[in-house]
């Protein structure tokens, strides 16, 4: 009986353990915590959350989440929330803001986190990020030479705040 438990157990172990994980935490300006029954951590950036994960952001705290499938978008959040990602990730909750992202714009920040971005620190207190960061190729820091859909994107994240 208890070798049947025990094989069921290891048989189950793959199961969770390859568990999809739906985004990435991107941008952490403040305390922002996850929350699974009784155990409370501290998010870190490049963390893996599924939908079914639940945080806790404070007042005064911003969090953008990154998808990691193919519906290319960004979630950020800039007002107190506790719940589970799956709340927000429609889009209609209050301060919090799902935006579609280009391929190429996901492509380029896939490569970088946003430790990678505290050189410039223009916005959200140090994580800040110039378009040479984004296409080494270009020679200048300026958004009128990337391509349409990147700008647009940039500019978005730019203003974080």
């Amino acid at each position: 009986m208890r070798l049947l438990i025990l094989s069921l157990m290891i048989l189950m172990l793959p199961i969770e353990m390859s568990a999809e994980k739906d985004y990435s935490v991107f941008l952490i300006k403040g305390k922002i915590e996850l929350r699974n029954g009784k155990n409370v951590s501290r998010l870190k950036e490049k963390q893996q959350l599924s939908e079914n994960d639940t945080i806790a952001v404070k007042e005064g705290s911003c969090l953008v989440l990154r998808s990691v499938s193919e519906k290319r978008h960004t979630i950020t959040i800039k007002t107190s929330f506790y719940g589970p990602i799956k709340r927000i990730s429609d889009g209609k909750t209050s301060g919090v803001t799902k935006k579609s992202r280009s391929k190429e714009f996901m492509y380029y920040t896939f490569k970088r986190s946003a430790s990678d971005f505290k050189k410039d620190g223009s916005y959200m207190s140090g994580m800040g990020t110039t378009l040479r960061d984004v296409i080494p190729s270009l020679s200048t820091n300026t958004m009128m030479e990337a391509p349409d859909s990147i700008r647009q994107d940039l500019s978005e994240l730019l203003i974080l705040k």
